[in-house]
């Protein structure tokens, strides 16, 4: 069963630009299924600049797993009050829809958006074998 629409977007390489130096490539994800967390690409924070409050470029870590959809927060990462003078967090990761890339060339952007493709359907198998366990067979014993 289907739960998320994933979209690729691209851009089209022209007969009077064929030396490109970079191939940007943005991925969203929507839900299709109520409930559905469209949230599946996981980041690592950037370090804060000097204590400035002002981080480095968040870095893009992976596509989900079932468990970090349950432990990893949308959006800001959690940050501890007395963490930011020792720069340690209690989870330096977020998950958000979209992922932006920049490839070194066309062949990479298309490695890239298939295996994205493969780990989030990995990620809806995961989430299948959850439901199918869930609603499989019961067995109680007393002890």
């Amino acid at each position: 069963m289907s739960r998320y629409k994933v979209t690729r977007h691209t851009i089209v390489q022209t007969e009077d630009d064929p030396c490109r130096h970079n191939w940007p490539l943005k991925v969203t994800v929507e839900a299709i299924v109520a409930g559905a967390d469209p949230n599946v690409f996981v980041y690592h924070i950037g370090e804060d600049i000097h204590g400035t409050g002002i981080r480095q470029g968040d870095t893009f870590s992976n596509v989900a797993s079932k468990q970090d959809m349950d432990v990893i927060p949308v959006g800001e990462p959690i940050v501890l009050e007395d963490a930011i003078q020792s720069k340690d967090r209690a989870i330096p990761y977020y998950r958000t829809n979209t992922v932006e890339l920049d490839c070194y060339n066309v062949d990479e952007a298309e490695r890239i958006w298939r295996i994205i493709q493969h780990d989030i359907t990995s990620l809806v198998r995961e989430y299948t074998a959850w439901d199918n366990l869930n609603n499989g067979q019961q067995e109680t014993i007393l002890i």
